[in-house]
């Protein structure tokens, strides 16, 4: 498992009825994937040029707040600057998936019986 990405907030926010300067965002899990979605779509190219990651916005929030353990108000009060470093965190996690969807959705698709 990866250790969680620590982020200290340019300002610090409430979460628990306490006032927090940092968030600690863990790896996620399948369950979380489950439940949040994921947090970007790849959509794909046209006229022949290379697809687009699209990111979500919703699907990161829920991200945000399961994965550093607090509520959604809190993720409400973040400022942009912090959102931003804590939606890299999350997408960080899944570098290595996006690659492999990206490769995947340019591969020439196959079915039994066609020779390829």
């Amino acid at each position: 498992m990866t250790d969680p990405v620590t982020i200290t907030l340019s300002r610090p926010v409430q979460a628990h009825g306490e006032e927090i300067t940092k968030l600690e965002i863990r790896e996620p899990l399948g369950v979380d994937i489950r439940l949040c979605g994921l947090p970007f779509s790849l959509a794909p190219g046209t006229a022949g040029g290379d697809g687009e990651v699209q990111i979500r916005e919703a699907a990161i929030t829920k991200y945000i707040s399961r994965l550093a353990k607090v509520p959604p108000t809190t993720v409400d009060q973040l400022a942009p600057n912090d959102w931003m470093t804590a939606m890299g965190a999350v997408l960080g996690f899944f570098d290595d998936a996006a690659g492999t969807l990206t490769s995947a959705s340019t591969m020439p698709s196959t079915s039994p019986g066609s020779g390829a």
